[in-house]
């Protein structure tokens, strides 16, 4: 592995995970839940509703782009300053590449959990419950 890639691979691997923790904040009042059960099958039920949005095939579209136009930017770039595509600014590239790729498919997740959280908090209203939700 290349010197520069062992340098920053901890980097790429940190900004990777921090793509996945965004996660939906729905609240529920749980001050005038008179049936507790009742409250608990009813989230079971919109949380499987959730369940079934899913956007797995548009995230790949969408990392896929946006790892071939990160690539091509700092390729572009590395061009446009040596005059060629110099084999020393490949980590470069890679590393854009990953991190388009990364982004990409965070905007489709968030995108994912926030018609997510619209859901529940849709189903949850129409069952009776004050519901909040912050995304």
């Amino acid at each position: 592995m290349h010197v520069c890639a062992r340098r920053y691979a901890p980097f790429f691997a940190a900004l990777f995970m921090a793509a996945c923790t965004y996660h939906p904040d729905v609240t529920f009042d749980t001050s005038r839940i008179e049936d507790v059960s009742k409250f608990h099958k009813d989230k079971a039920y919109c949380e499987g509703l959730t369940k079934r949005i899913n956007l797995t095939g548009h995230a790949r579209a969408v990392s896929v782009l946006s790892a071939a136009a990160g690539g091509l930017t700092v390729a572009g770039i590395a061009s446009a300053i040596y005059g060629q595509v110099n084999p020393q600014a490949m980590p470069f590239i890679l590393g854009a590449a990953f991190i388009g790729a990364t982004l990409g498919s965070d905007i489709v997740y968030r995108k994912e959990q926030r018609q997510k959280t619209k859901l529940l908090s849709q189903c949850m209203r129409e069952r009776g419950y004050r519901v909040y939700s912050h995304s």
